[in-house]
């Protein structure tokens, strides 16, 4: 967190900090990044003013974000169908098997490993 009481380089050091984790966190295709966004804002709004833009890098994040929501709305059906109990353990290693080929396909290799990781 933002401390109170820090020199002008300390609160830069951790204004810079908490935004890179805000731009790390939205980047990525979560449910939820929504929340994020909105509490990404409301601490902007009270710890940082217009001089603070050059480590905000508003456009950055708004094409990390907007990209993010883009992956997801692709993922959320896979996401969706393991989260629903009423599923049969066959059809949840059928929608594991179909996901993961699917990041295949999408040259998401990493993202692919790491769903067969959690399918495990």
């Amino acid at each position: 967190s933002v401390q109170v009481g820090l020199n002008a380089t300390d609160m830069k050091t951790q204004k810079e900090r908490f935004i890179k984790l805000f731009h790390r966190q939205l980047s990525l295709p979560l449910a939820g990044n929504e929340e994020t966004l909105a509490m990404l804002d409301k601490l902007l709004s009270e710890h940082c003013s217009e001089a603070d833009m050059d480590i905000i890098k508003p456009s950055l994040l708004n094409e990390k974000y907007e990209k993010s929501m883009e992956m997801r709305s692709c993922r959320i059906i896979y996401e969706s169908h393991l989260l629903d109990e009423a599923k049969t353990i066959e059809e949840k290693t059928a929608n594991w098997m179909t996901y993961i080929k699917y990041e295949i396909n999408d040259d998401q290799l990493s993202r692919a490993q790491r769903l067969f990781e959690r399918s495990l």
